[in-house]
């Protein structure tokens, strides 16, 4: 008989989804959470990120190449002085 994990070492397992654990994650971004990141970049990491008309200019690029704004939460924080344009150009092989 295989042993059985109880309910609560079984939701241990699974990561939670909460907001502190967002950043930690490596979760590929929908169109919806790199919306929410650009806003909570804007606030957090003032100075550090793209203007807005460079911002838009990404989306669409990565939109155009593909790519579905498929850019890694963990990365992006990682590389605080990287723009996200530097990061997109990276992921597309340009």
């Amino acid at each position: 008989m295989t042993h059985m994990r109880s309910d609560s070492s079984l939701r241990k397992a699974i990561p939670r989804q909460g907001r502190r654990n967002n950043f930690k994650n490596k979760r590929l971004l929908t169109l919806k959470n790199y919306q929410r990141l650009l806003r909570i970049s804007r606030r957090r990491l003032t100075g550090v990120w793209a203007p807005l008309e460079q911002q838009s200019v990404l989306l669409e690029a990565s939109l155009s190449l593909g790519l579905d704004c498929r850019i890694y939460l963990g990365e992006i924080l990682q590389e605080r002085r990287s723009t996200l344009w530097e990061i997109a150009r990276r992921h597309s092989g340009l």
